[in-house]
């Protein structure tokens, strides 16, 4: 389940499933939309429009049960999403409140301690439940009584059931590691301003992600405070693989080489995640991470408190390493099959709707897609010959191919500024100008000797 703003006055909300099997790739044309809606993103929006289908669901996942023909199947009902949607289907409150995560009853203080053993956030005291969830929203209690809990489930399945989605957990964590690399470099600039040293960094840091291979600018928004280019899931993989080791120039000496290293572990620790290898020690890898992350503000950098420990980072240490064990590398759960979804309908409501029924006309577009990916040419497969190649060796050529371009457009560039200067010679006059420019049909009021010499060499070329 996902929302996307699909213009400047609509939001589509769009439910959808899959079959999750080991030979089955969670791509876009895998995923089966069950419904599309267009609604705000809130809990009594989305109960009043999906209510007949969530009843369906539920009546299912209390079955356990699923008979096609003759056979029937035992099945196991999960849930993915971004920690929006699960906080929004389990009757919870956002992110930014005190008891923010949909897994357990972790209160916002103590989401930076990782002194608590690996197995605490699930015993029956801390985790959350459907029916103590349901009794809270029942009694109507608020503030810390309540645990967070606005209203019902929206769906009577557990919420161990629910798997975090590896693409927003690396999303929403690059995104805080990425803001203190800003505020860092920011920071080292206005401390070079007072003592007279190097105020560039910001610069050095922007051009260093543009050497990744990325589209990406730094500008001031109209509030004043910085904003900056918002990179896709690929582009931030690009980061933590590629921007690390070009980092050395634009911090502060002093925590430099903890921010490096806080960036390579946890490459290495979504890596881990996604494949499933080491889940042993990833509790113990994931806790280190964020001990690491609360160390650095110690040393007064901005933004590595703990207060700044986000729900995803909790979430990473205390429930991540959880679901590992029990359903191996999470990529099978990727919300990325989900975004690709949201794109298509996107695109399908700008380009191919009338827009007098949009979600009815993108939800006929996409099961048309659905259908016809059975018989679509499957691609040929590729067998790459050199690694090295696709890792560093394409970008080589496209840097040089693209160098050799601008080099073409300043030989032609020279060329056309030199003939005009021989049409045109800097030894005329400013009569012998205006003569010849009323000899071509040019009449002008402008006096300055060098204006007149542009526009005579424009029009003799």
């Amino acid at each position: 389940m996902d929302g996307a703003r699909v213009s400047k006055v609509s939001n589509f909300v769009t439910v959808s499933f899959t079959i999750l099997t080991d030979s089955v790739s969670q791509t876009h044309t895998d995923q089966k939309v069950l419904a599309i809606v267009n609604c705000d993103e809130n809990h009594d929006n989305v109960k009043k429009c999906f209510g007949p289908l969530f009843d369906e669901i539920n009546e299912l996942s209390s079955a356990g049960v699923i008979t096609v023909g003759e056979e029937s199947y035992n099945i196991e009902i999960m849930v993915g999403g971004d920690m929006k949607f699960i906080q929004l289907l389990l009757g919870l409150n956002g992110s930014i409140g005190t008891y923010a995560c949909p897994w357990c009853k972790v209160a916002k203080d103590n989401r930076g301690d990782m002194t608590f053993p690996e197995g605490y956030y699930h015993t029956l005291e801390m985790l959350r439940t459907i029916q103590e969830i349901s009794d809270l929203a029942s009694t109507g209690k608020s503030g810390k009584q309540s645990f967070g809990v606005t209203g019902k489930p929206l769906l009577n399945i557990e919420p161990i059931r629910y798997v975090p989605d590896e693409l927003h957990l690396l999303m929403r964590i690059t995104d805080v590691l990425l803001r203190n690399l800003i505020d860092d470099a920011r920071s080292k600039d206005e401390y070079g301003r007072l003592t007279g040293q190097s105020c560039d960094n910001l610069d050095i840091l922007v051009k260093a992600i543009q050497s990744c291979g990325l589209t990406f600018k730094i500008w001031n928004a109209k509030n004043g405070d910085l904003d900056w280019t918002s990179l896709s899931g690929n582009d931030k993989k690009t980061l933590l693989r590629e921007l690390p080791d070009k980092l050395f120039f634009c911090l502060h000496e002093d925590t430099r080489d903890r921010v490096v290293s806080l960036w390579k572990e946890f490459s290495a620790i979504y890596s881990a995640l996604c494949s499933g290898e080491g889940a042993e020690i990833l509790f113990e890898t994931t806790c280190q991470f964020i001990q690491n992350f609360i160390q650095i503000g110690q040393l007064k950098r901005h933004g590595y408190h703990p207060s700044n420990v986000t729900p995803y980072m909790h979430v990473l240490a205390y429930h991540v390493p959880f679901f590992v064990k029990r359903y191996g590398g999470l990529s099978k759960f990727s919300g990325q099959g989900v975004e690709k979804t949201n794109d298509v309908i996107k695109q399908v409501h700008q380009m191919r709707s009338s827009k007098s029924d949009p979600t009815t006309d993108a939800l006929l577009v996409r099961k048309r897609i659905e259908v016809s990916s059975a018989v679509t040419r499957k691609p040929r497969q590729y067998t790459k010959q050199n690694d090295s190649y696709w890792c560093s060796g394409i970008k080589s050529r496209r840097d040089a191919k693209r160098w050799k371009f601008f080099e073409e457009m300043k030989q032609v560039d020279d060329a056309y500024h030199g003939k005009q200067n021989e049409i045109v010679p800097d030894t005329m006059s400013v009569i012998e100008i205006k003569d010849k420019l009323a000899k071509l049909g040019v009449r002008t009021k402008l006096r300055k000797k060098e204006k007149l010499l542009q526009l005579l060499r424009d029009v003799s070329v």
